[in-house]
């Protein structure tokens, strides 16, 4: 799993938690991070996965680290209603 770019790493994630393997989903967001780190991509991983996890607090940390780095206003629009949904609490999977 450690090949594969930014994008790549972050569907497979997104892929495992379409068949219910948060715990692993979460495993390569981390990795995604550290491989690329402060990225909008990695950040929005790191969202996904600990809210998949129903750790909403940091689900909403990286959300909120994300927003600021959307490329564009249809994803930040994306990250906005996805803060929302973490504050009150819901999964954004």
């Amino acid at each position: 799993v450690s090949f594969g770019n930014v994008t790549e790493l972050h569907q497979y994630g997104r892929v495992l938690i379409a068949q219910r393997k948060p715990k692993e989903a979460l495993d390569v967001f981390l990795l995604n991070a550290k491989k690329n780190p402060g990225t909008f991509t990695a950040d929005m991983g790191l969202a996904r996965g600990y809210s998949a996890n129903g750790d909403f607090k940091n689900a909403l940390k990286y959300a909120k680290m994300a927003q600021p780095l959307a490329p564009d206003k249809p994803n930040k629009d994306g990250v906005a209603k996805m803060i929302e949904q973490l504050a009150a609490g819901k999964d954004v999977n």
